[in-house]
């Protein structure tokens, strides 16, 4: 059984620099998955992630914090 991998990718007002597609290659393998975690976005980078996640429920998931937190 290979070992599953998934990608946090941390978000803080990302609207104008997401690039979904580079991520849809990322999970086209069977054991990989991406955890999206929107750290407090003022703009509408979590609508954005919402409807990515929505394209693949399976494999794509958001996180989302109230308050940004930073790192």
């Amino acid at each position: 059984m290979p070992n599953k991998i998934c990608l946090v990718v941390p978000c803080y007002n990302e609207s104008g620099r997401l690039n979904l597609g580079d991520y849809t290659f990322f999970i086209q393998e069977e054991n990989k998955f991406l955890l999206f975690v929107n750290d407090g976005s003022l703009d509408n980078t979590l609508s954005i992630l919402i409807g990515f996640e929505q394209t693949n429920q399976e494999k794509i998931r958001v996180l989302n914090l109230i308050k940004n937190s930073g790192k």
